[in-house]
């Protein structure tokens, strides 16, 4: 079984302009509750963003049920805003639309991507470019505590490849694609991209968004996309414990 294309529920110019309002609104709110709290419990954050958080554990629970929240909440928002994303997400990620090609080719492109990347790592070290090296989105800080290591591996392995798929591929690049693939794929990927507050993270997690972008548009669906970000998300975790 195969759910009908998410595509054929493309957002309309209006409304990926409010979505997108609504995505930006979350998540300056998200951050100003996030640091006001910090600062009743007296913490300091280095960064609004919880992941760059450098703090002590309580406060990083926090920050990843912060993330979490955040999360949900923008697919909540872009989906009243996108009327139609329900029903066709839904039934595009209904257990029996998966297969075992949607997971072959995830993990697929998810090992060329990862090893793509380490070469790419590999070259910034032997160059002596260290300054261009990105920084892990999670300090290794979330290995102290088992309750925040548990809420950080279902932010970083389960809501976020399903939330930021529907939000970056589901909603922005199928809203952009009337303009043409590259300028879709490149722009939400840039957007993708932006979010984890590091330069020298960019350039990767730009072309990484665009290899996702080309597996929910070559497809015609999230589930491929989920799969490589799961997959992805879940060895950059593994790395971090080991």
């Amino acid at each position: 079984m195969t759910g009908p294309s998410i595509t054929t529920a493309r957002p309309s110019l209006p409304g990926l302009g409010f979505g997108l309002l609504a995505v930006l609104l979350i998540f300056a709110l998200s951050s100003a509750a996030l640091q006001a709290t910090a600062a009743a419990v007296g913490h300091r954050f280095e960064l609004e963003d919880a992941t760059n958080v450098r703090a002590d554990q309580a406060a990083l629970f926090i920050a990843f049920g912060t993330v979490i929240l955040r999360q949900l909440a923008m697919v909540i928002a872009l989906a009243i805003i996108w009327t139609r994303a329900p029903v066709s997400l839904l039934a595009n990620l209904h257990p029996r639309a998966w297969t075992r090609g949607d997971i072959g080719r995830g993990l697929l492109w998810t090992a060329v991507t990862y090893g793509a990347l380490v070469a790419y790592l590999a070259v910034l070290h032997l160059a002596g470019l260290e300054a261009l090296l990105p920084r892990s989105t999670i300090g290794d800080e979330v290995t102290r505590s088992l309750p925040v290591l548990i809420l950080a591996g279902v932010s970083a392995v389960v809501v976020a490849p399903v939330s930021e798929e529907f939000i970056f591929r589901g909603f922005l690049f199928n809203g952009l694609l009337r303009f043409g693939f590259w300028p879709a794929a490149l722009v939400s990927a840039f957007l993708f991209a932006a979010p984890h507050l590091d330069a020298a993270s960019l350039i990767p997690f730009t072309l990484i968004g665009v290899v996702l972008a080309w597996l929910a548009h070559s497809s015609g669906g999230l589930r491929q996309p989920i799969v490589f970000h799961a997959a992805f998300n879940t060895a950059s975790f593994v790395a971090l414990l080991l």
